[in-house]
């Protein structure tokens, strides 16, 4: 596993995540560790405030619709919209809650050198990212069922 500097402490998924500014090779380094912690437990996503860090950055290794699998890590991500309709999220990944998601989204996020990107996403990518998004957001899936 790779080494981080700072502990991993569980923190409330309620909180809100803290915008990226710097590109200094840290924030790709807690990359690394989140897709290290996600491999071992078996995961597809992992948000860095799922192990107490504030970075708004999220890691995910999920298939599109095509069946293509893609290991993305993205710093500072957004939605920026929505459409084909929705599915839930428990269709998708069994043992999740009932929420409804888009099945395709736009998420303009920065890399991890600071290149800002826009992706178009579909299938259980789109609905991945919105989960890790909200979660990102310190929006639990309890509230997401309410909000949407």
């Amino acid at each position: 596993m790779t080494a981080f500097n700072t502990p991993i402490t569980p923190a409330p998924l309620s909180l809100t995540s803290q915008t990226v500014t710097e590109f200094d090779g840290r924030i790709a380094e807690l990359a690394h560790l989140l897709f290290d912690i996600m491999s071992e437990a078996g995961g597809v996503a992992l948000s860095a405030s799922a192990i107490g860090r504030p970075e708004r950055l999220t890691v995910v290794d999920l298939p599109d619709a095509s069946g293509t699998w893609r290991a993305l890590a993205l710093v500072n991500p957004r939605i920026t919209g929505g459409h084909e309709g929705v599915t839930d999220q428990a269709s998708l990944f069994p043992g999740s809650a009932p929420v409804f998601r888009f099945t395709s989204v736009d998420v303009v996020f920065e890399t991890l050198e600071g290149e800002t990107v826009t992706l178009e996403a579909d299938g259980p990518l789109a609905v991945g990212l919105q989960a890790q998004i909200d979660v990102l957001d310190g929006v639990s899936n309890a509230e997401t069922r309410t909000l949407h």
